[in-house]
């Protein structure tokens, strides 16, 4: 089964992805998670990672290293899912919505609104689960054996209330962090393509587009933790302060920023770069893995020229060479996103007319000709579909305001109006 891009199940699909690209990821690192949780409530609970794992297998079995797996898995794979599909659906509308052209050159903006948008969907799905997590993390004994035990007390003693009092600060934490990773991300593979592949990303195989992939997304991890560093560090200083005195003022985190100074501030920067660095690239690797399996292109860097070759330019030409009226045919596939298909109909349309010429010789004029000598001459600009610095938008509006002069000089609506016009639909 083919899934067409954009569609319905395309969103699914991505949607999908997005549970194997961040479930598996966080379960992962539950361990980690768990020290890492005990030590910003109990500062000095643990000396190190290895030292809080020593103590958890002493006091707790093996099993107690595993503390919150069931809540992290269920909800960062809901995350996943709200986080990668409602990106790939808010990237569509919000393209639409500016117009094909200001989505392009806008293209940073339009990634940065899909992803908080997103982002603010995905962590309802995740807050309720994060809760319960950090509950059984960082409670000694448990707060609760099982997800299922853990769930139901809270509903019990809280209500719903219960599993929403964080989800302010949790936006406030996931959606920056998200609006860099995924922003950073596309423009990063937009970039490793044009400068160190030459060829059209469809000539390279899926095991070349994955490694781009994962390059793309260890660099958007580094940028994300570099971004997000000197805040991190701050929160497990203010987490990590002792209890003060009666009557002694508790320092504020401007305080505590002024103490550690610029350099203290970037402590521990190399250690977190290799952890988040090789999560998201992790991440951006299994999700383009699962689009390749289901037969969609990876993500970023070329998609367009790639759906320009394979699919939008030879449907676009089909529906020109049958186009025969100005109003509502020739002009209405500007409306449409993919912008092979509206250069492929403005192809077709030359083509129709070349035939039209042979037919009606009085058609053929010196001005005529050289109209539609210039407009292939500019279609003739797209040989591979692929170059990254060839403006396809400039020369679409090129191609536009030629096939108005042309149109005009053909007189397609009055003249030749039995030639077939089916209705097109975008």
């Amino acid at each position: 089964m083919t899934i067409e891009l954009y569609s319905t199940n395309y969103f699914i699909a991505c949607a999908a992805g997005g549970v194997l690209a961040c479930g598996p990821t966080h379960t992962l690192v539950t361990p980690l998670d768990l020290v890492k949780c005990r030590n910003q409530v109990n500062p000095g609970l643990y000396k190190s990672v290895f030292d809080g794992w020593r103590t958890i297998v002493k006091n707790e079995g093996f099993r107690g290293v595993f503390t919150g797996i069931g809540p992290t898995a269920i909800g960062y794979s809901l995350q996943g899912a709200g986080k990668y599909g409602f990106y790939e659906l808010f990237k569509v509308k919000y393209s639409k919505i500016v117009g094909e052209e200001n989505a392009h050159k806008y293209r940073t903006f339009v990634y940065l609104g899909a992803s908080a948008s997103a982002e603010l969907i995905a962590d309802v799905f995740l807050c309720p689960m994060e809760a319960l997590k950090v509950r059984m993390q960082t409670s000694v004994p448990p707060f609760a054996k099982t997800t299922s035990e853990g769930f139901k007390k809270i509903l019990a003693t809280e209500g719903i209330n219960g599993f929403y009092k964080g989800l302010m600060p949790l936006w406030g934490r996931q959606v920056p962090y998200t609006m860099v990773k995924f922003a950073s991300f596309e423009r990063t593979v937009e970039f490793l393509y044009k400068t160190f592949m030459p060829k059209p990303k469809s000539e390279y195989n899926k095991f070349q587009q994955l490694g781009v992939s994962f390059a793309g997304g260890y660099i958007a991890g580094v940028l994300c933790a570099v971004v997000s560093h000197p805040a991190d560090v701050l929160v497990s200083k203010l987490n990590n302060l002792s209890g003060t005195a009666a009557g002694q003022k508790k320092p504020s985190a401007l305080e505590v920023a002024k103490q550690l100074g610029l350099k203290g501030l970037w402590t521990g920067l190399g250690p977190r770069i290799v952890m988040i660095g090789t999560l998201t690239g992790l991440q951006w690797l299994f999700y383009d893995t699962f689009k390749v399996n289901v037969g969609l292109p990876t993500t970023g860097g070329g998609e367009d020229q790639k759906k320009f070759q394979e699919h939008g330019f030879d449907d676009g030409f089909k529906d020109g060479e049958k186009s025969g009226e100005l109003e509502g045919r020739i002009f209405g596939c500007e409306k449409a996103f993919d912008l092979g298909k509206e250069i492929g109909f403005y192809s077709g349309c030359v083509d129709m007319w070349y035939q039209l010429s042979a037919e009606y010789p009085e058609m053929i004029s010196s001005k005529l000709t050289r109209q539609l000598e210039g407009l292939q001459k500019t279609i003739d600009q797209f040989p591979d579909y692929n170059d990254h610095e060839v403006d396809l938008f400039a020369l679409k509006d090129k191609m536009k305001n030629k096939l108005r002069v042309i149109s005009s000089l053909l007189g397609v609506q009055q003249k030749y109006s039995s030639v077939e016009t089916p209705k097109m639909t975008y």
